[in-house]
């Protein structure tokens, strides 16, 4: 299925025939599989803003093979006659393209910018709990925990900015795959959820090309025909402006310096179609990050701070239908993640002489990956198998040290230096019993581990699907994830420490196990959706860095015994094993009144960790624990006016500050901690929106956004911190963004 005049794939287009049990959707190539019988003599293909396409039984009775170009409605009675398709009754696979499916509104939103994180956040269960949080938190887990592709390549840390941003820029997203509970069994080694980023082909017959400036960054995309209806190229790239001027956003009352903060990122895709069904995909991202901040703080503390981390991946996609009934996907890649943190700590309060504490960590990561993957259609039951093989590379190092001069610099050792070496040989089988039950069940089989040592896990799934009545859908079910890369560090912060270790049972970090029950509800009518999600997770053999500290702030720093710190620490001595249990409900809803577009999300995402070493192995809060969530969007549209307000309320973040504070014979500061995030801020809540405006000059396009995010400038902590003033000692809340203005200009050619 693809666009007439730009031959770009449409995914999500709609496929029934004149038998109301009988229905398909196009994938993101594109590509759809319908059965066919004797009773079908219609083929109707719908899609949204498209006139549709009929076919007659004479032009498929030898069945489809080729490509189906769609035009775009240039009369209203193109929209009518779609409205009145939609309006038929949904059938199971349009319940389910609903809840994995995601089309990006592109409309923009937080900081000036349209971020693909940004339309995510309006589901319910996918939260960040500060502006500076790196990742998306899915129903409470950690962002480590997730998986990012574009167009099935992995991407190890899809942020920017401490992320303010994140590294998908909207101009090239077509569509996002969101799983959350039943996760496919290609995507192995995710333990709370996989985000899949399909991107655009380009434009086959001409070339396309937009360029925009926001006072957040500058953008440009370029797309068009190599070769015309043959091979297509798509260019993306962009660059921040915000460091020019975000010192002057930050709140007077907080000595932060923000002397660079820097990023790029560059998305390349050609697209050759070697013939119809048969498709050939290079595809090449990199974003980068360099970041310079220096702090001052009470007690003659302040530090230097050094942040830079770089993501690269390059691969190649060939997909193909080998003939009616057979679909493979073939994805060869490489993946590399690097990052160095770097902070010097500078005090006057020891012997009335400077101390400088150095400290630092940095990772290094390399996945190379083959997947075949391979979907067989057969009757009413669909096949899913393949196999997956990757090889993982990473080397890891922290440490510190303490001196009474900044010319001294720790040198970095490489201290723990691993090969992870998977195999993943999976099945699925969804059996279609009738137009209203479906079984769908699978597993994964990963052998992993080095050369002298491999292991073997088992991750079975399993769910039902149900349509008991004409607009509503039911599914429950089990599913099992294995999780062997582990990602250490603080995301909640802000502050991109991010180590890595893998599963290796003799220096003592075992695989970690996924259990996730769920139960889910949908109500879809044509102009109302409505879905409620259950869900209870159990989590074996969870991953804590104890290491980290989590009170980022110089009185913290002044309670560390400067002489436990050297260049030769070993990750494995600084993690605790343990279960964490995570239980939410998630409610999401999206209707028109009108032509008001509304979209409606609440949840309470409830997590707790026990860790067998800390705190007399008792239940705490985990850092993303949220009592509530709220999000509330309204968009209008009139004329080529966009007007779009958006709302998050949600419960403040849980935080580790000392209970206890004294002093030694010495006179040296103690601080005691009788638990983990014992401690929560105050709520979050920002009121964003926007007016867009289309409109034309020289017979150019151009886009004019204006907006306000965080209108009210609500103060939203990021961090907390303990000071001295007077003998007493107060506790400090850190802001994040205030209220921040946004214009942003595009112009298309």
């Amino acid at each position: 299925m693809r666009d007439k005049l730009s031959g770009e794939p449409l995914a999500g287009a709609f496929v029934r025939t004149n038998l109301k049990s009988t229905a398909s959707i196009s994938d993101e190539n594109g590509f759809f599989n319908i059965k066919m019988n004797d009773l079908i003599d219609t083929l109707i293909i719908s899609y949204v803003g498209y006139a549709p396409f009929v076919l007659l039984k004479k032009q498929f009775e030898k069945g489809l093979y080729g490509d189906i170009y769609l035009s775009h409605s240039s009369i209203l009675h193109s929209v009518i006659i779609d409205d009145s398709l939609r309006k038929t009754e949904p059938e199971m696979i349009d319940f389910k393209d609903a809840l994995i499916s995601n089309k990006l509104d592109s409309k923009i939103g937080k900081f000036g910018i349209a971020d693909a994180f940004n339309d995510l956040q309006a589901l319910a269960g996918i939260s960040k709990i500060n502006d500076f949080q790196s990742g998306l938190s899915v129903d409470a887990l950690p962002p480590g925990n997730n998986q990012y592709f574009i167009d099935g390549i992995q991407i190890f840390e899809p942020n920017h900015s401490f992320g303010l941003f994140s590294a998908f820029s909207s101009n090239s997203i077509k569509s996002v795959s969101l799983y959350k509970n039943f996760i496919p069994d290609k995507y192995n080694n995710s333990g709370s959820a996989v985000f899949d980023f399909h991107t655009l082909d380009g434009n086959y017959s001409k070339i396309d090309a937009e360029f925009g400036v926001s006072n957040s960054l500058f953008n440009s995309h370029i797309s068009g025909p190599i070769k015309k209806y043959k091979t297509s190229f798509v260019f993306d790239f962009r660059h921040s402006l915000i460091d020019y001027y975000l010192n002057y956003l930050i709140p007077g009352d907080i000595d932060i310096d923000f002397k660079k903060m820097k990023f790029s990122d560059i998305n390349i895709k050609i697209t050759h179609n070697i013939k119809a069904g048969n498709k050939l995909s290079l595809i090449y991202y990199n974003g980068s990050d360099n970041i310079n901040i220096t702090n001052q703080y009470q007690n003659n503390w302040s530090s230097d701070n050094f942040f830079k981390w770089n993501n690269q991946a390059i691969g190649l996609n060939w997909n193909i239908l080998i003939n009616n009934y057979i679909n493979y996907n073939l994805i060869i890649s490489n993946s590399k993640y690097n990052n160095l943190s770097y902070t010097n700590f500078i005090s006057e309060t020891y012997d009335s002489l400077p101390t400088f504490l150095n400290v630092y960590s940095s990772s290094s990561l390399s996945l190379n990956s083959i997947k075949n993957d391979f979907n067989l259609y057969k009757g009413n039951v669909k096949y899913n198998f393949g196999l997956n093989l990757s090889g993982l590379f990473i080397n890891s190092a922290l440490g510190g040290i303490s001196n009474n001069s900044s010319d001294i610099e720790p040198e970095i050792q490489n201290t723990d230096e691993s090969v992870l070496r998977m195999l993943n040989l999976y099945f699925r089988n969804l059996i279609k019993i009738n137009h209203r039950w479906e079984f769908n069940y699978g597993f994964s089989n990963i052998i992993y581990g080095s050369n002298k040592s491999m292991k073997y896990v088992f991750s079975p799934s399993v769910s039902l699907l149900f349509k008991p009545w004409k607009y509503n859908f039911i599914n429950i079910g089990y599913s099992n994830q294995s999780k062997n890369l582990h990602s250490l560090g603080s995301y909640a912060v802000g502050i991109p420490t991010m180590l890595w270790a893998i599963s290796n049972e003799n220096k003592g970090i075992p695989n970690t196990s996924i259990n996730n029950f769920y139960a889910l509800f949908m109500s879809k009518h044509p102009d109302f959706i409505f879905n409620l999600e259950l869900y209870y997770k159990i989590l074996k053999n969870n991953i804590f860095y104890n290491g980290l500290v989590d009170s980022y702030n110089p009185f913290s720093i002044e309670g560390i015994q400067f002489s436990a710190i050297g260049n030769d620490i070993e990750l494995s001595e600084m993690i605790s094993i343990g279960n964490s249990r995570a239980y939410g409900v998630n409610i999401n809803s999206t209707f028109n009144v009108r032509k008001i577009d509304f979209k409606i999300a609440f949840s309470i995402n409830r997590i707790f960790d026990k860790y067998q070493d800390m705190y007399g192995n008792e239940f705490f809060p985990g850092k993303y624990d949220l009592l509530y969530s709220t999000f509330f969007n309204m968009g209008y549209k009139i004329n080529n006016w966009d007007l779009n307000l958006s709302w998050k309320f949600h419960s403040g973040q849980v935080f580790t500050i000392p209970d206890k504070i004294y002093k030694d014979s010495n006179g040296d500061i103690i601080l005691s901690y009788s638990a983990l995030n014992n401690y929560r801020m105050g709520n979050y809540q920002s009121l964003d929106f926007s007016v867009n405006r289309v409109f034309y000059f020289w017979n150019l396009p151009f886009s004019f956004s204006f907006g306000l995010s965080n209108a009210y400038n609500h103060f939203n902590p990021v961090y907390t911190y303990i000071y001295n003033k007077n003998d007493y000692y107060r506790i400090n809340e850190v802001s994040g963004m205030p209220d921040y203005p946004f214009v942003s200009i595009s112009v298309g050619f």
